[in-house]
């Protein structure tokens, strides 16, 4: 019987048990990533890189009137999608709400 790889959520939520981080974070995180997936019309998180991130940061900032932290948090949830090239990239451009 053929197996399937897992979706990448179910990725992303193995790799937080592993690390035994809280079911709370787990959640969290998994949401932030669901809310990234769905504001880039549901591509594939292999398909998006660095301009995606950079979209979704300044929505969050301007359209959901999120804080600073709250960004980082996001940051940290798209973090799990095991890219890491991309997590290195977009934490290095400022936040739109810090100065």
């Amino acid at each position: 019987m053929r197996q399937w790889p897992k979706k990448p959520l179910d990725q992303v939520r193995d790799a937080i048990r592993l690390k035994h981080y809280s079911v709370r974070t787990e959640k969290a995180q998994v949401a932030w990533i669901t809310r990234y997936i769905l504001l880039h019309n549901k591509r594939r998180l292999s398909e998006m890189w660095r301009a995606e991130i950079e979209a979704f940061l300044p929505h969050l900032a301007m359209e959901q009137d999120v804080t600073a932290s709250t960004q980082k948090q996001t940051l940290l949830g798209v973090a799990w999608t095991g890219k890491t090239p991309l997590t290195v990239a977009a934490g290095k451009r400022k936040l739109m709400s810090e100065n």
